[in-house]
């Protein structure tokens, strides 16, 4: 019995992973309107090209300075939006949002 019962247990842990995994690929889409990264790099953005923006060499994601989701905040640099994106950076989806085409 002790067997089947930890076997059970496995299985229900991957089967919530399976689901939390779904759920969070469904709200990036629904964040990003369903676009990759590569797809908003292509179309161009919208973001206006003077607009002062963050980068990091970590990513290739640019934010504007207050967006909640940056990760290493000590080796950001300051740059034009124009500039980001021909570095190869693409805008965060969350903190800039706005400018993006639907």
């Amino acid at each position: 019995m002790p067997g089947s019962r930890r076997t059970f247990l496995g299985w229900m842990v991957a089967a919530a992973a399976a689901v939390i995994t779904v759920g969070a690929v469904g709200l990036a889409s629904s964040v990003s309107g369903g676009k990759t990264r590569s797809e908003l790099a292509r179309e161009g953005t919208g973001v206006p090209p003077d607009l002062l923006v963050v980068v990091s060499d970590g990513t290739k994601i640019f934010h504007i300075p207050e967006c909640s989701v940056i990760h290493d905040r000590a080796h950001l640099r300051n740059v034009t939006a124009r500039e980001a994106e021909r570095q190869g950076f693409v805008p965060c989806v969350r903190c800039l949002k706005q400018y993006l085409k639907s």
